[in-house]
């Protein structure tokens, strides 16, 4: 997704961030920004793209405007992902937009609020 997102709109974003805990998937993702970056000649077509490892819990989302997240593991109540929710419903700007796959993000009413946009159902 943030490969796809640095290329499709190298205009629309000062960056292009990728956080994997997974040491093996983030290589996947760094030798993949390798080829991206061998087919694509010019950079300037390319949104400037940064792949770390670690946890979304150790980054900073104040700057964010969209993120995009994997969850189907991620710590949960049924359908509902609570330490993201509380971290991203803290930290990101108002009107940022957050695409989740599999749960959905937690409103806290008292702290923060997030705005079903729309739904897509399917097969994982």
């Amino acid at each position: 997704v943030v490969l796809t997102a640095a290329l499709a709109f190298p205009e629309e974003f000062i960056e292009c961030v990728g956080v994997e805990i997974l040491p093996e998937l983030h290589q996947l993702a760094c030798d993949a920004e390798k080829r991206l970056r061998a087919k694509v000649n010019d950079n300037s077509l390319l949104a400037p793209i940064r792949l770390e490892l670690g946890a979304f819990e150790d980054f900073d989302f104040k700057q964010a405007r969209l993120v995009c997240c994997y969850a189907t593991t991620w710590a949960s109540d049924g359908p509902v992902l609570t330490v993201l929710s509380r971290k991203l419903g803290r930290e990101l700007p108002v009107g940022a937009r957050v695409i989740t796959v599999d749960k959905r993000l937690q409103t806290q009413a008292d702290e923060f609020e997030f705005q079903l946009l729309g739904e897509a159902r399917g097969f994982n």
